[in-house]
């Protein structure tokens, strides 16, 4: 990789730099990549929710799930989109002073 391809994925939308819950739990150890993807294609089938999946399957209890979404997932994604918002008006900024 590249030097600067660090600081494009810096510059993204937090959109392109969040991991979803499996990518999380795949971090963990909780999960192999194969299980999400045999989850995936669960949802497509039935739509239940990815953690929904995990629970019936067996997988992954409902209450590590929550947990990780209440104390990880949320929190990163909310500074990532206050972060996002921080950058955008740095960027408004910047554009009004060359006007």
């Amino acid at each position: 990789m590249a030097a600067n391809d660090t600081s494009q994925e810096s510059q993204a939308p937090s959109s392109f730099r969040t991991k979803r819950i499996g990518g999380y739990l795949v971090d963990a150890g909780l999960l192999t990549p194969a299980q999400v993807n045999v989850v995936l294609d669960d949802q497509k089938v039935n739509g239940l929710r990815f953690g929904e999946i995990l629970a019936a399957r067996g997988w992954v209890k409902q209450e590590t799930i929550e947990y990780l979404m209440e104390k990880v997932i949320l929190p990163e994604q909310a500074s990532l989109n206050q972060q996002d918002t921080l950058d955008n008006s740095t960027h408004q900024s910047d554009d009004m002073d060359t006007l």
